[in-house]
């Protein structure tokens, strides 16, 4: 998205942050950025923003570890693997902060299965952990979105209900957005909805 964007517009330069979707909110909130792409449970109505897709929580793992005694396929449950969250909970995590999105909503399924974690490590950025379990180094919580095909390695829904939250770009209050930031809106919008077609089998 950001190669096309710059061959449209050579003479626009876009600054990145990358952050976790809490700190983006607060920047947004703030006025220090115009526009944030984030993962968001609950959007902020302190905020404008725009649904682009509703993206689900995995728990990763390699096809290998102990966890897949308990996947079920259908059954009431998604049309893909998953798994229930306290049967999971019985094995070791590699876990992000409570200050961010995945690590909430951690915490939140723990608490919904009234299990406590089994924590590797409990200060871990997602792409990192969801790394790690790919190794396997225990499981991870990451998004659908960032699901990678890789040999050996499965990615499960969380429970019958499953795990969603809506991926937004938020923008500050106020009506007034630039050329350029709607011009890269656009394109956002436009690069998603492109689903590239190994993600069809997530």
């Amino acid at each position: 998205m950001l190669c096309r964007f710059s061959a449209i517009y050579p003479g626009i330069e876009v600054v990145v942050h990358e952050h976790d979707s809490m700190v983006l909110e607060d920047k947004i909130a703030s006025g220090t950025l115009d526009l944030a792409l984030i993962a968001s449970p609950k959007a902020k109505n302190t905020c404008n923003y725009d649904l682009v897709m509703q993206d689900e929580i995995y728990i990763v793992c390699t096809k290998k570890h102990p966890v897949m005694q308990y996947v079920k396929v259908g059954n009431g449950g998604p049309n893909r693997p998953w798994v229930e969250m306290k049967d999971a909970a019985k094995f070791k995590f590699l876990l992000s902060n409570r200050n961010t999105v995945l690590g909430t909503i951690a915490a939140e399924k723990y608490l919904e299965c009234g299990m406590p974690a089994i924590a590797v490590n409990r200060n871990m950025t997602a792409a990192f952990a969801a790394a790690m379990a790919r190794h396997g180094i225990g499981l991870a919580f990451t998004y659908r979105s960032c699901a990678m095909p890789t040999p050996n390695v499965e990615y499960l829904s969380i429970d019958k209900s499953q795990t969603l939250l809506d991926l937004v770009l938020k923008y500050p209050v106020g009506d007034y957005r630039s050329r350029a930031t709607k011009e890269l809106s656009n394109l956002i919008h436009s690069c998603i909805n492109e689903t590239p077609s190994w993600q069809n089998n997530f």
